[in-house]
């Protein structure tokens, strides 16, 4: 993903407390400019860009695409700030940063690039996750079929695990299936994750893991059934290198739904499942009969896309059509729903009318 222009705009007229993220008014949806326009409550701070010196040595790279923050002790205020780097080859970049209460500016005490060589390199990590164990998943949104290293994988097309603690890397995550990655999202049963195909086909995928904290081993399927109703589970051969080399062509032989590139996928606070696939420019949800032992998708619907929305601001009220290019998501505190466009008028929604 990659955003040049923003402007915020909310759908819906009911705003919480004072001082929260999602609390603001619209800016007025109007033809794109040069400018990062945010709303007049809200703050902007430059941490670092593309072609910045790194402390460890090395410059940031080009196309920053995903940035997770994983704390040091539970703290909001001191942690590790892991970016990656959508381009070929590829990168993630850890920060050691904090917050200076006194400043109000936040700080980096040390920048270093992970070292991919003992994993064949990697590239186009698009998006990623933080784990619940505190280590960041970076995807790669590339596939290439050539095995340099000769250990039986292709070399590209895996979510590869990182400990920001130590800048290294821990694995390529194998048993996640091969495509190109956009996203993934960990349940809180730290076995259960959900992610997808950013390709035309895409497809929608669920692993679990044999064991919690541990992405090496498990079960992973792939959903077979209707866009607005229900579906199954359909499990795949997943224990060899050339099975797990072979996950899109497997899905297809299942006769696995289509969706046309599934970017970010999250899980929401009431328990549906979200995710964005952006050549369809809707966002759909779905219903998990289990997380863990279900094969059955009990309601699967679109959640927003493919309309006009009426979005309030200072200036009165715009009826603003949702257009194409719905990338990333994410819920924040409060329950609100993100919804980053890459493509069209590249705008951020905030929906607040979630269930």
């Amino acid at each position: 993903m990659s955003l040049k222009y923003l402007f915020f705009f909310l759908i819906s007229s009911n705003l919480f407390a004072q001082e929260k993220i999602g609390d603001f008014i619209s800016v007025e949806p109007l033809p794109q400019s040069p400018d990062f326009i945010l709303p007049s409550t809200h703050i902007f701070q430059k941490i670092i860009e593309s072609g910045d010196a790194l402390s460890a040595g090395g410059l940031l790279p080009s196309n920053n695409d995903f940035a997770g923050y994983v704390p040091i002790a539970g703290s909001s205020t001191n942690g590790y700030l892991s970016i990656n780097s959508e381009a070929t080859p590829g990168g993630v970049t850890i920060l050691d940063i904090n917050f200076n209460s006194s400043t109000k500016l936040w700080e980096t005490s040390l920048s270093q690039a992970i070292d991919f060589s003992g994993v064949a390199e990697t590239a186009r990590n698009c998006s990623g996750s933080v784990t619940l164990w505190n280590t960041i998943v970076t995807c790669e949104e590339w596939i290439s079929t050539l095995d340099s290293n000769s250990d039986g994988y292709n070399d590209l097309g895996w979510c590869v695990e990182i400990n920001p603690a130590t800048k290294t890397v821990i694995d390529k995550r194998w048993a996640l299936g091969n495509f190109k990655h956009e996203k993934v999202i960990v349940h809180m049963n730290q076995r259960t994750v959900y992610e997808g195909a950013d390709s035309n086909p895409g497809y929608l995928y669920k692993f679990v893991a044999d064991y919690a904290q541990d992405l090496s081993d498990g079960i992973l399927y792939v959903y077979k059934g209707s866009k607005n109703g229900s579906g199954n589970w359909m499990p795949l051969n997943n224990s060899t290198p050339a099975e797990r080399n072979s996950t899109l062509a497997q899905s297809s032989d299942a006769g696995a739904t289509m969706f046309k590139g599934i970017e970010d996928v999250e899980i929401g606070p009431s328990g549906w499942v979200y995710f964005a696939v952006k050549g369809e420019n809707s966002v759909y949800r779905f219903l998990d009969s289990d997380p863990l032992t279900g094969t059955t998708v009990s309601q699967m619907e679109t959640y927003v896309g493919n309309t006009s929305y009426n979005i309030p601001h200072k200036n009165g009220i715009s009826n603003t059509n949702w257009g194409f290019g719905n990338d990333n998501l994410a819920f924040d505190g409060d329950g609100n729903l993100w919804v980053l466009q890459d493509g069209e008028n590249n705008y951020m929604a905030l929906l607040t009318m979630y269930s």
